[in-house]
Parts: structure tokens; sequence; C-alpha cells
């Protein structure tokens, strides 16, 4: 019995492991069409499922290139992109996004597709089968945005993902028969929330900061830091 004893630890450290391996239901994968979608609408929404344990995936759906900025700072798209995401890397890290659960999908800004975006949310959905997902509301006016949110509704009422979250932006008033919710919010989340926004309002040309997220929308940043909050609808399906 005695020369069993040593097999113990060595069974326990395998069991757990197994278990780490086994996808979690508490991944929550985000659909981001811009760089800085991801701290505006659902800054609070990231920080609080971080909080509560969760695991956070981020995936950028464009490359962000369309904004009328790059023209004042006369940037290449190719430098305004990558400026972009040195912002928003730092923001995600204000959030406390650990940066392996961030991915680049690399569309055209301007350009996104449902079908596009329902690739992608096929992919993560056989990748995380129990997660839930979160785009943007498909009420909103801006294309890319409604365009996420119509592919995750269409995902759902498929039955490809079984939870989803679609998430209203301050730059426009959703209708009046939704029932808006709104994610957990404590005020210790205003610290994340200065630290990400740190991350667009940072300029160092040096190093390819441009401050460009709070050049391309100072009132939404605005917005945010008075009233920090992430709101949502969901879809009841059959």
């Amino acid at each position: 019995m005695k020369k069993l004893l040593w097999l113990i630890p060595i069974i326990l450290s395998a069991a757990l492991i197994g278990f780490l391996l086994i996808d979690s239901d508490e991944d929550v994968v985000y659909y981001i069409p811009h760089q800085d979608d991801e701290t505006i609408s659902f800054g609070v929404s990231i920080i609080d499922d971080i909080q509560e344990g969760k695991d956070v995936h981020i995936v950028l759906l464009t490359d962000g290139s369309a904004s009328v900025v790059r023209e004042i700072l006369g940037l290449s798209k190719k430098e305004f992109t990558e400026a972009r995401n040195k912002e928003m890397n730092e923001a995600l890290v204000g959030l406390g996004v650990d940066l392996k659960n961030l991915t680049q999908e690399k569309y055209t800004d301007g350009e996104l597709t449902v079908e596009e975006v329902e690739d992608v949310i096929q992919k993560y959905a056989e990748k995380y089968p129990d997660a839930e997902h979160k785009a943007f509301s498909f009420h909103d006016p801006h294309p890319d945005h409604s365009h996420s949110g119509k592919a995750l509704k269409n995902m759902l009422e498929e039955g490809v993902v079984e939870q989803a979250k679609f998430y209203v932006g301050y730059n426009y008033d959703p209708p009046a028969d939704l029932d808006i919710k709104e994610s957990h919010y404590e005020k210790s989340y205003d610290s994340f929330i200065d630290s990400a926004i740190e991350g667009y309002s940072r300029e160092d040309k040096e190093n390819g900061f441009y401050g460009i997220g709070l050049q391309s929308v100072p009132d939404l940043f605005e917005h945010l830091k008075e009233n920090p909050r992430s709101i949502y609808h969901t879809v009841d399906t059959p």
C-alpha cells in the first residue's frame, strides 16, 4: 500500500490538468468592429466579466483604417492601423484583458459584412462551445456595428450560439420598445476605465502613438468618463 502512495500526487495533478483543459462555460467573446469600441461601449462589461473570473476574449473585426483622423495625421492605412492597434493594446491592458486573448480579423473598416462576421462567430462558437457572445446591437446606425449585431442575432436564432447580448452605443438612442439592461458597475471600475482612456489619449509620435481615439470621438470618451456604463438588450429565441 505504501508503495502506491507516491502515485497519488501524480494522479491528482493529471486530474487537475485535465480539468483545466476543458472549455469553461465562463468564456466570453466580444466582437469589436473598431479600435476604441471595446472601451467606449463594452468597457464596463469587460471589466465586470474579468472581475467575476470569466475568460474574456476580444475579437477585433476590422483594421480601423477609415477614420477621418488618418488624413489629418497624414498616415498611410498601414501606419494608421498599426497606431490604432497600439492604442487598443494599451487600453485592453488598462481594462485588465490578457492580450493573448486578442485576435485581429483585419476586415476592411467600413466594408464589414454580416456574412464575414457570421464566419468569425462560427469559428469562436466551435472553439468555445459554451461561451457567451457579445456584439453591438443590430439597431446601431453604424453599418459595421449593426452588421456585427445582425450576424450574432442570426447565429443565435440558428442555434450556433446559445448566449448573446447586444450592446447599445452612446452614439444613438435605442428604440423605445427595447428592454434595455445595464451591466453591473462599481465605482472601483473607474480606475480601469481611466487607464483605458489614457491608451487612446497618449501622444508620443516617436513611438507610434497619436491619440487617435480621443481625436476621433472626444464626445464619446467624455460621456464615458462622466457616466461609465455598458447597456445592452437581448433577443428572445424560440
